[in-house]
């Protein structure tokens, strides 16, 4: 399209320096050098990268109907293929109707009380802290993230600054952290290979398994007593 962007590497594209840096800090790095709308590989598929406010907020706001179909990526989990950011067409339609009601202004008031709870969580492990302790920032607010999704998403009390052994903090680390290893076998080897092994995915299926169980677990639960905790 003779758009500027990245060098890609042969077969991997640019996906694999992912891997190396945190894509964040890597699209504020490329929007600065190539400009608002740039492009990108990921394996071998080109991608039109869009940093434009205005441009993202048309987009994904007022014709979103549009853009209905999320870029394919290589999966055999259905956790991910049934994900707003895999389906497509009229099954992404379906899931986006279901997923937005969560996230109306109304709804989102309603998370104040639990998020300003995780909120305090933080400050007493602050507090608590030995004076002239050094403070790892990142995994400080790791935490304090997980407080909140574990809360809000699933009514659960992850408490992620003092148990960090806990099966919820343990599998979502196993998800949020990349496994290179595993990474590099799910992109560079054919799907069919890739299932012959056993791996659906990146993430170790166990961590998968944990939320799936404490996701039935929580729908079939009266709902005053998830939320009975944070009352």
């Amino acid at each position: 399209m003779g758009l500027k962007g990245p060098k890609p590497v042969p077969f991997l594209g640019n996906s694999i320096y992912w891997l190396l840096k945190p894509r964040c800090f890597l699209d504020i790095e490329w929007g600065r050098k190539y400009g608002q709308i740039y492009g990108i590989y990921d394996s071998n598929q080109p991608i039109l990268v869009v940093t434009k406010p205005e441009l993202i907020k048309k987009i994904v706001v007022k014709d979103y109907h549009v853009f209905i179909d999320r870029r394919m990526r290589p999966t055999n989990h259905f956790l991910y293929r049934e994900s707003l950011s895999h389906a497509r067409g009229d099954n992404w339609r379906r899931i986006r109707s279901i997923a937005s009601p969560t996230f109306s202004s109304a709804k989102i008031r309603k998370m104040y009380p639990i998020v300003r709870q995780c909120l305090r969580a933080l400050m007493t492990h602050v507090v608590d802290m030995e004076c002239g302790d050094c403070v790892d920032l990142k995994k400080m607010c790791g935490n304090y993230t997980m407080d909140v999704i574990a809360a809000v998403a699933f009514g659960t009390d992850a408490n992620a600054h003092n148990d960090h052994s806990s099966a919820f903090v343990t599998s979502a680390r196993q998800i949020l952290d990349v496994d290179f290893v595993r990474t590099i076998i799910v992109l560079l080897l054919p799907k069919f290979v890739v299932k012959a092994i056993g791996l659906k995915s990146r993430v170790p299926e166990t961590a998968h398994q944990f939320f799936v169980d404490i996701g039935r677990r929580l729908i079939n639960e009266p709902i005053s007593s998830n939320i009975s905790m944070y009352s």
